[in-house]
C-alpha cells in the first residue's frame, strides 16, 4: 500500500517474526506473540516504535530468556484513553531487585528510554513473573 502510514498490528507481527527467526526463538522454545490494536501510524512515529519494540524484545531474548530457558515474550499495544500503551513482557528471569531504569548503564535500555521519549512517553520497568516494560506513547496515535 502507501508508505505514508503503517498498520502497527501488521508491522509488529512482521517485526517479531523477523526478530524471532534471527534469534532462533522457536528452536530455543520461546514463543513471541503480540496483541496490537488496529491503528495506522505515520512513518515519523512508526520507525521509533519499531526500534523500541525491537530493543525491548531483544533484551527479553538475551537477558530474560537466556540460552537453555524457554518461555514467552508478549508485546501488547492497547488504547488507554486518548493514547496508546506499549507493554513488552517476558516470563523469564526477573529484573534484579535493585534495578532502577533511570540509573541503568545499559546502552540498549538507554536507547529504549530515548525512543519512548521521542513518542511522548516515559519507559517504566517492573517485575511480574518476569520483566515488564511499559510506556504510554501519546504521539503514536
Amino acid at each position: 500500500g502507501s508508505l505514508s502510514a503503517v498498520n502497527l498490528s501488521d508491522y509488529t507481527r512482521d517485526l517479531l517474526a523477523q526478530i524471532g527467526n534471527s534469534a532462533g526463538a522457536q528452536a530455543r522454545g520461546i514463543l513471541i506473540r503480540s496483541e496490537v490494536v488496529q491503528v495506522e501510524a505515520g512513518l515519523d512515529v512508526s520507525m521509533p516504535y519499531g526500534l523500541l519494540v525491537a530493543e525491548l524484545v531483544g533484551n527479553s531474548l538475551k537477558h530474560g530468556l537466556p540460552p537453555g530457558r524457554g518461555g514467552e515474550v508478549l508485546v501488547l499495544l492497547q488504547r488507554v484513553g486518548p493514547h496508546l500503551r506499549l507493554q513488552v513482557s517476558d516470563d523469564g528471569v526477573s529484573l534484579p531487585a535493585d534495578f532502577m531504569l533511570d540509573q541503568t548503564r545499559s546502552m540498549g535500555l538507554q536507547l529504549a528510554a530515548s525512543l519512548a521519549a521521542q513518542l511522548g512517553g516515559t519507559l517504566q520497568a517492573h517485575n511480574m513473573a518476569g520483566a515488564v516494560f511499559t510506556a504510554d506513547l501519546p504521539r503514536l496515535g
